[in-house]
């Protein structure tokens, strides 16, 4: 309840910086070929982070049809998107394989951890690059700084992390088994970020993904307008996403907009366009987690039936 108040007061002060009535007005001129065609770019770009996870599970030997990757990456875009945080989506695609691998649940967990930090890695390269080329078009370094002293502590995080520094002090307070779970994960996460020919296939398929992400909400914009600079777009797109990480909203949401269309504004972009595309953007994510969705009802109620089967074949003999 308190992440949708922070949604809720996000898009207020959203639509307070500019006119409803006009951002609507905008919406109404949006050419639907070029909207439909976002969207179809960010589907494509889920088949990448499908294809990207399955990559990452091989690693350990786990085997799973790039199908079955996609079909357990929009379920996990369904829980990440209606359920509290983002890591709700993500051990939700690894819970979904725990009853298939019941004896590497430390890995699958580690593999969609792994699988978010490389996300957010690319992220993080693609919004220095951008705002490091808006400064020097524009002679405004300020994005820039924060871009690069974030990215920063991002890496000095990872670092961390594949060293294990700190971990040890930590998991002597930890209950007994909680620590020798934490452990196993934590050994499992370790041995994936030191693994370097995972890292280079890993890291060229996340920022596939996060351009298509970026190419979108650039078609987006060019639906609304026919002057749609890409640059703004990928500075703005790039920073939303790491704003949306923070624990304030439900799965961002309000946040990953309201920062999606300040930039824009700050970039040149017309207040009110600059908010109609962010609430544009808003429909690749619905329709994916729509489709999430479904084949969760669907993989639910195959379940049911399958087990009605088992139980009446069982008192048939």
């Amino acid at each position: 309840m308190l992440k949708l108040a922070g949604a809720g007061a996000a898009f207020a002060l959203l639509f307070h910086f500019v006119h409803f009535d006009q951002v609507l007005a905008t919406l109404y001129t949006a050419n639907p070929l070029l909207v439909s065609l976002g969207v179809l770019v960010f589907l494509a770009g889920q088949a990448v982070a499908a294809a990207r996870w399955k990559r990452i599970l091989q690693n350990d030997a786990i085997s799973i049809p790039l199908r079955r990757a996609l079909r357990i990456n929009l379920i996990g875009t369904f829980a990440g998107n209606f359920l509290p945080g983002m890591a709700t989506g993500d051990l939700a695609k690894s819970a979904l394989l725990f009853r298939d691998f019941p004896g590497k649940r430390s890995f699958l967990v580690a593999s969609v951890v792994y699988d978010r930090i490389f996300g957010l890695a690319a992220i993080f390269i693609l919004m220095v690059l951008s705002t490091l080329w808006m400064g020097m078009m524009r002679g405004e370094w300020i994005f820039a700084m924060y871009a690069t002293s974030t990215g920063l502590v991002f890496t000095l995080s990872v670092w961390m992390l594949a060293s294990g520094c700190g971990f040890a002090q930590v998991s002597r307070v930890l209950p007994k088994k909680l620590m020798t779970r934490s452990s196993a994960f934590i050994g499992e996460l370790q041995m994936l970020l030191c693994a370097r020919s995972l890292q280079g296939p890993t890291l060229a398929l996340s920022l596939v993904f996060q351009l298509s992400w970026v190419v979108s909400q650039w078609i987006m914009l060019c639906a609304l307008s026919s002057n749609a600079p890409f640059v703004p777009v990928l500075a703005a797109s790039t920073f939303s996403l790491v704003v949306a990480v923070l624990p304030i909203s439900l799965n961002g949401l309000g946040l990953r907009e309201g920062t999606f269309s300040y930039i824009l504004q700050q970039s040149g972009i017309d207040p009110q366009l600059a908010a109609a595309t962010a609430l544009l953007s808003l429909i690749p994510i619905l329709v994916s987690s729509v489709f999430g969705g479904v084949l969760l009802g669907w993989r639910s109620r195959h379940c049911q039936t399958k087990a009605a089967g088992s139980l009446k074949g069982g008192e048939m003999s």
